[in-house]
């Protein structure tokens, strides 16, 4: 409980810390396509890599890895069901790379195995494989042609798929672990330096981005993103503990991995497509501060 609540509290002090930096003129709004770049192609395939290097995958991990694809695919469907019937371009590139997806490598991991025993730390990377599949595979593709306004093949997705930097870690990592094959020690060595800065360059990105100025229309769809979370994330978490037979460790785990904020990646990705930095920021910052408060609480119940 109390190293949970230090790396908490850690996260939050840094957002701070980056919203006062912008404030002091240090760092400006744009800055933030830099963090967005080196999170997205260095930092977080690394933490990927580190995070798998332990991580076997066996039969007894199966449902785990088939709920976190089900779950998401699911909220990938709710985004779209908001997204059709948004107006505006900005609002659909929210829906659908905000409603799905989970902060669970940066966010969730070092809570995880700060607090739980090692087969819930590996649970919850399990059920990340099923989130990246989505997150990086439809979920970012579909943002980009509505961003973009061009019709997606089956070719681009798949060029698309394939050029984001942690969607290929999580394919590299997948492979070595059916193949039984580890990374050279030099190898996992860089990327443990490298992967160890992600989660203070994600909170710092979202201070810098943080601006708590929002008008009517900002603040319903914060509201709107955030409710339907909150809600298919409560509706799961009582499925899996009252009808899934998996043994206790792994429904931890997966009830972790519903409270989790919206990924780094995500935020970083809209940023990219220019969506507004106040939405950004607003949804990805409350987002956060709500499942700090949830992963206090699922530490204290669990632990």
């Amino acid at each position: 409980m109390g190293n949970a609540a230090t790396k908490i509290v850690s996260y939050l002090l840094i957002i701070a810390l980056g919203y006062l930096l912008k404030k002091a003129r240090l760092f400006r709004t744009e800055h933030s396509e830099v963090l967005s770049r080196i999170i997205l192609n260095i930092t977080l395939p690394c933490v990927i890599v580190t995070g798998f290097q332990n991580v076997a995958l066996s039969g007894e991990f199966a449902a785990v890895l088939a709920m976190g694809f089900v779950f998401n695919a699911a909220m990938l469907g709710l985004g779209a069901f908001f997204a059709k019937r948004a107006g505006e371009k900005d609002d659909k590139v929210m829906y659908g790379l905000f409603i799905p997806s989970q902060n669970i490598g940066i966010f969730g991991a070092p809570i995880v195995q700060a607090c739980f025993s090692p087969t819930v730390s590996a649970s919850i990377f399990i059920f990340d494989i099923g989130n990246a599949a989505i997150m990086f595979g439809p979920s970012f593709i579909i943002a980009s042609a509505v961003s973009d306004g061009r019709r997606v093949t089956p070719l681009s997705a798949i060029k698309k798929l394939l050029s984001t930097a942690a969607f290929d870690a999580y394919i590299l990592v997948i492979a070595l672990s059916l193949l039984d094959l580890k990374l050279p020690a030099p190898v996992l060595s860089l990327a443990n330096i490298c992967g160890a800065g992600n989660g203070f360059l994600a909170m710092l990105f979202f201070g810098i981005m943080l601006e708590p100025r929002f008008d009517d229309s900002d603040r319903r769809m914060i509201s709107k993103i955030l409710l339907v979370r909150l809600a298919a994330g409560a509706a799961a978490a009582i499925f899996v503990w009252t009808l899934h037979p998996i043994q206790p460790e792994l429904k931890i785990g997966v009830t972790l991995c519903l409270s989790m904020p919206i990924a780094t990646a995500s935020a970083a990705y809209a940023s990219g497509l220019n969506c507004k930095k106040e939405r950004i920021s607003g949804v990805s910052a409350l987002s956060l501060f709500i499942s700090a408060g949830l992963a206090l609480l699922l530490a204290v119940l669990f632990s």
